[in-house]
């Protein structure tokens, strides 16, 4: 699995687990993090779609933008409208890649 991204600049961590899942960790050097399980489980274009997500989420060092907003949301938080922001801002940053 791993030859096939082997042009992708990010890494990609599998782990041998029997649960599901896949995410992108790490700030700075961020990388995919995903189960054999998984892997084992869905069809070759469910993977592709999982790993270029995963891809789309290291490209936009997402995990640094998170951390980011949630460092901005806990020092303003007397502010109540920050809090919804982040949450706006969180899920459009899910959401954009897919609508796009």
């Amino acid at each position: 699995m791993k030859s096939r991204y082997k042009d992708w600049k990010w890494e990609i961590r599998v782990i041998d687990s029997p649960e599901r899942f896949a995410f992108t960790a790490g700030y700075l050097r961020p990388k995919t993090v995903v189960s054999k399980s998984l892997l084992l489980q869905l069809e070759e274009k469910e993977v592709d779609a999982v790993m270029l997500r995963q891809q789309y989420q290291c490209s936009r060092y997402n995990p640094l933008r998170s951390l980011v907003g949630w460092l901005i949301q806990e020092s303003l938080s007397f502010i109540p409208i920050h809090r919804s922001m982040f949450r706006y801002a969180r899920i459009w940053m899910e959401l954009f890649k897919v609508q796009g």
